[in-house]
């Protein structure tokens, strides 16, 4: 899909359920909202009742309305055991 990673790194394999802590790529957006001056990578934050650290911070992409300001976004890998309600 070619969204910029902006600091930190992509899901790897290694990132299931067995090898690794659960983690999270977060949006530009978020970023700046929440760690507006320093870097998020490292962090951890509880989703769903799991801490999850954050491994990366991708760009910002815009889905329907191009006019819309930038929403913050979380993405987790599927392949660690968790889909979103």
């Amino acid at each position: 899909m070619r969204i910029s990673l902006l600091q930190g790194h992509a899901f790897t394999e290694m990132d299931n359920p067995r090898e690794t802590p659960r983690v999270a790529i977060i949006n530009e957006a978020l970023m700046r909202r929440y760690w507006r001056n320093t870097s998020p990578v490292g962090q951890r934050l509880i989703l769903w009742d799991k801490r999850y650290e954050i491994v990366g911070v991708a760009g910002n992409v815009r889905h329907d309305d191009l006019t819309a300001a930038d929403a913050g976004k979380i993405c987790v890998p599927q392949y660690q055991g968790h889909t979103p309600p």
